[in-house]
């Protein structure tokens, strides 16, 4: 009888663990607290803040019933339980009914308070409220200007979304810096966070890595350096660490002198563009003086053209694979998006053949290689060194 009692209630807790910090089999069925209930969350891209709101709210309270499940899952499976309370006095009984309701209790009472006056007292809220300028800051739904301005960032594509723990997920809008926890959340502005990198630990543990190479782990920790807010610590896989510092404004602190691993992504960043510039350059006809600019970051200007260097003889009416062809297509790419679509375009798993490779066009998907990536430079400057 006591075996089999402690045999269920490692069975339950164990399932309870898994359900707490569920591994990425578990989130991929849905057997999460977003998955059960994410109708009644909202949608997380239109109103990231409020769907993180219900999303906690709706945690707490479902955790807080581990505890009378596994009373109730115990009175189920054990037929010696309910004659055993009956036979406790009063005061007991009374006692251990306190400890199983207590925390669903809690629960309730503290998302009650959360919920009041449209989530004006929820911990987010609090913090949101921390960075509203300062003739609105003692307004108490003064913190919605600052969520719906995370709710119009974070529909953006260019933002950074990665999970850094089973229950965790980090978040880099083009001005806020967000951390996302199974029962709170923290935000701290961009322009005012400061990131220091503390170590660093290889993973060599993923089996999900391919032949690049196993990431580096990260352990960093940000904070605020304008407004007294609690740090942010967080682990961050090296591959993600430059798109991190491109939306930094203050640049990160290696106090601790941690040698960081590149990506993958930013070796061969740095060979395309020292191979590319290599190319001989091609001058500019389309344009008087004026650039357009690339398509893909649409920050940058367009510089560079494919035009067919390689000597492979191309047969005529036939589209092998293995050449490449002529490309008419006018510059709209700068070399960084340039050197990110082909790099997107090779085997994820032979990195050591991606710079013999090829990719298509972006425009017209003409096999294009390293060769035939050409440098724009302007009409002006070629008839300067012309001359």
């Amino acid at each position: 009888m006591i075996g089999e009692a402690c045999c269920y209630t490692v069975l339950y807790f164990l399932l309870c663990l898994i359900f707490v910090f569920p591994p990425d089999e578990i989130a991929g069925m849905g057997l999460t607290v977003e998955g059960l209930l994410g109708s009644w969350f909202g949608s997380e891209i239109m109103a990231f803040v409020q769907y993180h709101q219900r999303r906690t709210a709706a945690t707490l309270f479902i955790h807080s019933l581990i505890l009378p499940g596994y009373v109730v899952m115990m009175i189920q499976t054990q037929a010696w339980v309910v004659p055993w309370l009956s036979s406790l006095s009063s005061s007991v009984f009374a006692c251990l009914l306190s400890l199983a309701v207590a925390p669903v209790v809690t629960a309730a009472c503290t998302i009650a308070w959360w919920r009041r006056n449209n989530w004006r007292r929820h911990p987010f809220s609090k913090c949101l409220r921390l960075f509203v300028d300062t003739p609105h800051a003692n307004h108490p739904d003064s913190w919605i200007a600052v969520a719906m301005e995370i709710n119009i960032q974070y529909r953006r594509v260019d933002k950074l979304s990665t999970r850094t723990s089973s229950t965790t997920q980090l978040v880099a809008t083009d001005s806020w810096l967000l951390q996302v926890g199974p029962y709170s959340m923290a935000a701290i502005p961009l322009a005012d966070t400061l990131v220091v990198i503390e170590g660093a630990i290889n993973n060599t543990l993923d089996t999900r890595v391919s032949r690049a190479g196993n990431p580096q782990l990260l352990k960093l920790r940000t904070r605020c350096v304008t407004k007294k807010t609690g740090d942010i610590t967080f682990r961050l896989s090296s591959n993600l660490l430059s798109e991190l510092e491109r939306k930094l404004v203050i640049p990160i602190l290696n106090t601790g002198q941690v040698v960081v691993q590149k990506s993958l992504a930013d070796q061969f960043l740095e060979v395309f563009v020292k191979t590319v510039n290599q190319n001989p350059p091609v001058t500019d006809t389309l344009q008087d003086g004026s650039a357009d600019s690339c398509i893909g970051c649409m920050t940058e200007i367009a510089n560079v053209k494919l035009e067919r260097r390689c000597e492979m003889v191309e047969v005529v009416g036939e589209r092998a694979p293995g050449r490449c062809l002529a490309c008419s297509c006018r510059p709209m790419w700068c070399l960084t998006c340039m050197s990110k679509w082909f790099a997107a375009r090779q085997d994820q798993n032979e990195p050591e053949t991606w710079l013999s490779s090829r990719a298509p066009c972006p425009t017209c998907r003409s096999p294009f290689c390293l060769l035939d990536v050409r440098i724009l430079t302007p009409k002006s400057v070629s008839s300067a060194a012309a001359s």
